[in-house]
């Protein structure tokens, strides 16, 4: 009866859309038929509009309300249609739980056809009674289910066509009217259940819904997969209806009607057994498949008992006497039920009543063997039994192209479906199998989430997270000095939108236990979940120093800082800039503070600082370098093939600067006596001292932040051994809570120098023994008092920190007198390019105009190159005092003498980058980013030779001490053809970079782990560098003071600089008492502050004397000594006029007459030319 299936699912697929056509074209017909009555129609609405105004005057006006309720009420359908659409929606939740009901009970109804598809061995149809199987009661209370789903999606739908021709509609035509059809004849055909499996499809969109697939990548995978398995079931369903089923064709008889062909023998016969095989063995219940009945009584009739038995055994089986079958049914027509069962040839016989006759092969080996290999044994027979996990097996392998033979239809009608279905079956598997493989082997393995292990902290790293910058900052910090890294096991995840190429992976795998690498951006809040940035100890941001475009790279790093403190308020934030006036955009996020150790690094300011110091100090740059970078002395202290000097310098370089809670020793200790205390006792210098705030203000604080990384504001004092007022004695003594910034070797001699008990006999050992050489340091107080500057008074910006004078235009600082003694700045680049970006020489001129300095130190500078440029630069400079321009090429050897090249102090060389263009930096060749660099300085030592080789031998001339800022390591090779460096030398490591005349930016690149581990460096730095603040709440209000209004010429500052809140603020005269700060110096040994501590001959005596003298009496505190380079040899004059830098030396470490001292000079001392 399989055609009365079908017959209803065609019936259910057509009656729909013929009802909604027929009715489109009734109303469209009466639409037609009463177009006529248009014009009487509307004067009879305008006449009943009319009335209706009339009677509306005289209505009240509680029924005016009811008729405008009743106008405004909606269709009953329109009403019916929301309320349907209302329960089917996924954005509420009743509609999102009916979809995921409707979704798994689909499934559940598709494994209900899987299972009995196995159960019944190849059969399609089946008679039997919803009490007999429970999974058929099951499988119709779900296809009830999805008919009153159908009707609710009907309902909802506004368009019923389209609604009906859906594939959702499609999926319940073919399976719920046979389900229901089945029930009430007790007859069931798989037929098209299978169907029910493209409910898969919607997986997706459900997935969506809940919110388990979001990214697109997943939801993409997932539609392929369902597809794919979508396409598998259904052509296994169609294979297993039609090879058990068998050709429609032959279904046809001449005697009789319909007659199927036993699926069980696979014989062309019409027999009783097979799919008119009735499942009930109840005597009383024989005939519940009435239809089925009737049909085997006529074919009884019609048949003779031996021809009906003859078909039922295979060709060439033996034929059973007459009589064993008369016997037989005799037996049956009692009425009883026979419970024999009789095998003859591999057939089971097994008879019940007339209508009760079984057929079926024995189940063997020997007969599945022939079940599976036998070709058709009757030409006649077409239907084979195929279960429906060989179907599965069938068409994935059709599906492939493979075709391993060992199943093949044996149908006519399976053998086309197999042409036609793998037409379109194998598109599908080419195109979606490669895609999904493709998906899953290009999912990249950086693509997880860190899992953080339980007491060991982490550091988040974004921004230019590439090899050079990540191998330079984890080289520091993670060094083995860092007794912090070790201690706590520190863990460094990266995050950044690239796949890490082979170098990048390189580096992973030697810190595979220290380094992890994400792909994804911070400005996620996803990918910030994925590298546990809420539980990071803090957020580090790299800055990429060859960025085009530095004011975009520094917009996007501070987008970067916002997306942290969005997802992390309380989140500690490290953020690398590279130019000083994009700072202030910090200070626009509200979560920003920095007592939570929030800390802002700008690469240009500290760079161009560093160079302002060398020209007071030359050679500050390379002991600051040193100084912030964490480096090992190997084991001996003189390498093979290194010179005296180089061992030196190698042991100076590693030093570094920690920070320690000073112990209950040093308490109640002025700072002069500690210090001296420090280095006699440990060889450590004791740089500066961190005074706690207040207790109230602090837990005020702690509480307003509600955050672990919360840390009391500190103020720095730096050097503070003497008072303000100019006098002897120290201006600082050690209170409890108090901190000291040590100069070290390791962290466990400064924290051994902290904790140090100071007694009599304790502190000044040296300082004794230099009294009993007749060196009365104690009574020699050779200190200058401060004289009051009568010939011209000082000014000051309102913030006291730097010198100021009123504003100059441009065309007056293009005026340049003959000067001696000056600075001068090439700016390269920037004469030919006017687009060249800005590096804010502010930061360059402020060191040098300290209010720590007097009026009279203060050298002139001149500023060379383009007119444009120096234009553009001009208003954040109008307020320093003797600050001259002079426009024109650097690289020309006119241009430079006229600004007095061959009289000045320094020349210092730096180069600007252009936005967007491509010619800076050379793609192919890297190396040529310093090309303008390097010209401009071989032009200028070219010059300076001939100005030496040329002078009077009487009167030798010392050549023009040349500063150069270059952006790649390597090139540093190019400044001096004369050094013998080997290529392979490190920066650090280069006789231009040991002798001061080069720097790079990349040797700040340790400074950011330096801050990460102690957060008052940044203090330190800033107050030695910038000359600037030296607390950390204040830098940002600096750069507002000095540049931040100041940008139109035509704003008249008469008498002040321009306030933060845009007000007029006027000029003072004083140094205020939080300015009056040290200042760095670099002081020859012949000085009369430090020549009375070295002693008369060849021989100037010890460092270790030199520092205990000069601090205990004159308050200045020696950092290090420079000394010529060709010092060791002996010779009676050095033919090199070239310094290297000596940090930190030791106690014994015996000083020459020419050298000369870094070191840290109180504000009352005046440094006069010697």
């Amino acid at each position: 009866l399989w055609y009365l299936h079908l017959i209803s699912v065609l019936a259910s697929l057509a009656i729909g859309p013929l009802i909604i056509l027929m009715s489109r074209l009734v109303g469209s017909a009466l639409s037609a038929a009463f177009a006529h009555v248009g014009p009487l129609r509307s004067a009879v609405v305008a006449q009943a509009d009319a009335e209706l105004s009339l009677a509306s005057k005289i209505e009240s006006k509680k029924a005016k309300k009811k008729r405008k309720k009743q106008q405004q009420r909606r269709t009953c359908s329109s009403a019916v249609r929301d309320w349907a659409a209302g329960l089917l929606c996924a954005q509420t939740r009743f509609g999102l739980g009916l979809m995921l009901v409707a979704f798994f009970l689909s499934m559940a109804s598709f494994a209900i056809y899987a299972t009995v598809a196995a159960a019944l061995d190849g059969l399609v149809e089946y008679c039997t009674s919803l009490t007999r199987w429970p999974l058929i009661s099951v499988d119709l209370g779900l296809n009830c289910f999805f008919g009153v789903h159908f009707m609710l999606r009907c309902l909802a739908a506004q368009d019923k066509l389209a609604f009906w021709l859906e594939f959702q509609s499609i999926i319940d035509y073919c399976t719920v009217p046979s389900t229901l059809l089945g029930a009430c004849i007790g007859h069931y055909w798989l037929g098209l259940r299978f169907m029910r499996g493209l409910r898969l499809l919607v997986l997706p969109d459900l997935l969506l819904h809940l919110g388990l697939a979001r990214s697109g990548y997943s939801i993409r995978l997932l539609q392929l997969f369902t597809i794919f398995v979508g396409v598998w079931l259904i052509g296994a369903g169609v294979f297993h209806v039609l090879e058990n089923f068998g050709d429609v064709h032959r279904h046809f008889d001449k005697d009789f009607h319909f007659f199927p062909r036993n699926a069980t023998t696979g014989l062309q016969t019409k027999h009783i057994s097979g799919k008119y095989d009735c499942m009930s063995h109840s005597s009383t219940q024989s005939s519940n498949c009435f239809v089925v009945n009737v049909m085997v009584y006529m074919d009884v009739l019609n048949r003779s008992l031996h021809t009906f038995v003859g078909d039922l055994l295979p060709a060439g089986a033996e034929r059973v006497p007459l009589s064993t079958h008369q016997s037989r049914f005799a037996a049956s027509q009692s009425g009883r039920r026979l419970q024999q069962r009789v095998e003859i040839n591999n057939l089971r016989y097994e008879t019940q009543s007339l209508t009760k006759i079984k057929a079926r092969p024995v189940h063997s080996p020997a007969n599945w063997q022939r079940r599976r290999t036998n070709s058709r044994v009757d030409t006649a027979a077409a239907a084979v039994n195929i279960g429906f996990g060989d179907s599965l097996y069938f068409t994935i392998v059709t599906m492939s192209t493979v075709g391993y033979g060992d199943i093949s239809p044996r149908t006519d009608s399976g053998r086309v479906f197999a042409c036609l279905y793998i037409l379109f079956a194998l598109s599908v598997f080419a195109s979606h199998i490669p895609e999904m493989a493709q998906m899953l082997t290009s999912r990249s393995p950086y693509a997880g989430s860190y899992r953080k292990e339980t007491g060991r902290p982490h550091l988040v790293v974004c921004g230019a997270v590439c090899q050079n910058a990540m191998e330079s900052f984890l080289a520091d910090l993670l060094h083995k000095d860092r007794k912090q890294a070790t201690a706590r096991n520190l863990q460094v995840v990266c995050i950044g939108q690239f796949i890490p190429d082979l170098e990048f992976q390189g580096l992973l795998k030697r810190h595979f236990r220290k380094l992890a690498f994400f792909e994804g951006t911070i400005m996620s809040p996803n990918d910030c979940a994925r590298v546990a940035l809420d539980s990071a100890e803090a957020a580090v941001v790299l800055a990429n120093k060859y960025a085009e475009d530095p004011d975009e790279e520094d917009s996007t790093n501070i987008m970067r800082a916002i997306a942290i403190k969005n997802a992390a308020p309380g989140q500690r934030c490290i953020v690398q800039l590279l130019r000083q006036r994009n700072r202030a955009g910090l200070l626009s996020i509200p979560s920003w503070d920095w007592r939570l150790g929030d800390e802002c690094v700008c690469v240009s300011e500290l760079t161009l600082g560093l160079l302002a110091q060398s020209c007071t100090a030359p050679g500050f740059s390379t002991l600051m370098a040193n100084l912030l970078a964490v480096r090992s002395m190997p084991s001996e202290a003189r390498q093979l093939g290194d010179s005296v000097w180089e061992a030196d310098y190698r042991r100076g370089s590693c030093y570094e600067i920690y920070s320690v809670r000073l112990g209950v020793g040093l308490q109640s200790v002025e700072f002069a006596e500690a210090a001296a205390a420090c280095y006699a006792s440990e060889s450590v210098i004791l740089l500066a001292l961190e005074e706690p705030e207040d207790e109230a203000a602090a837990a005020a604080a702690a509480a307003a932040a509600q955050t672990r990384h919360h840390r009391k504001q500190r103020r720095l004092l730096l050097n503070p051994s003497l008072r303000q007022d100019g006098q002897s004695g120290s201006a600082c003594v050690i209170q409890p809570g108090c901190r000291g910034l040590f100069l070290a070797d390791s962290y466990d001699e400064a924290r051994r120098a902290a904790e140090l008990a100071l007694s009599p006999s304790r502190i000044c050992p040296i300082a004794h023994q230099a009294a009993g050489l007749g060196m009365e340091a104690a009574e020699a107080k050779t200190l200058t008092a401060v004289e009051e500057v009568n010939e011209e008074e000082e000014l000051f910006d309102s913030t006291g920190a730097w010198h100021w004078c009123p504003a100059r235009s441009f065309q007056e600082a293009l005026q340049l007198p003959k000067l001696r003694g000056h600075h001068i700045l090439c700016v390269v680049a920037a004469g030919r390019d006017t687009a060249a970006s800005g590096l804010g020489l502010a930061s360059f001129l402020r060191p040098l105009r300290s209010s720590s300095l007097r009026r009279r130190e203060l050298a002139p500078v001149v500023l060379v190159g383009g007119a444009a440029y120096l234009r553009r630069e001009w208003p954040a400079l109008r307020h320093f005092p003797d600050v001259f321009a002079l426009p024109g090429s650097p690289m020309s050897r006119a241009v430079l003498r006229r600004a007095g090249l061959n009289a000045c102090d320094t020349c210092v060389i730096v180069g600007a980058r252009s936005r967007g263009a491509t010619r800076w930096r050379d793609p192919i060749d890297p190396y040529l980013m310093d090309r303008e660099v390097v010209l401009c300085t071989l032009n200028i030592r070219a010059m300076d030779a001939d100005r030496v080789a040329a002078a009077d031998a009487a009167a030798p001339t010392a050549p023009t001490p040349v500063i150069t800022e270059i952006f790649v390591d390597k090139n540093v090779q190019f400044l001096d053809q004369e050094d013998d460096d080997s290529p392979a030398d490190e920066m650090h490591n280069s006789q231009p970079f040991v002798c001061g005349s080069a720097f790079a930016a990349s040797a700040l690149d340790s400074l950011l782990s330096t801050v990460y581990y102690n957060p008052s460096a940044m203090s330190l730095v800033r107050a030695l560098v910038t000359g600037g603040v030296e607390s950390p709440s204040q830098p940002a209000a600096e750069d507002d003071r000095c540049e931040g209004l100041d940008d139109d010429d035509d704003v008249n500052f008469e008498s002040g600089a321009i306030d933060d809140d845009g007000q007029q603020a006027k000029s003072t005269t004083s140094v205020p008492d939080r300015w009056r700060r040290s200042r760095m110096a670099r002081l020859p040994l012949t000085d009369r502050r430090l020549a009375q501590y070295i002693a008369s001959g060849s021989e100037g005596g010890t460092f270790g004397r030199l520092f205990l003298g000069a601090l205990r009496s004159q308050g200045i505190l020696c950092l290090g000594v420079a000394r010529f380079r060709d010092a060791y040899r002996r010779c009676a004059g050095s033919s090199s006029c070239r310094r290297f830098v000596i940090a930190c030396p030791s106690a014994n470490f015996r000083l020459l007459p020419t050298d000369a001292v870094y070191c840290l000079v109180p504000f009352p001392v005046e440094l006069k030319p010697q």
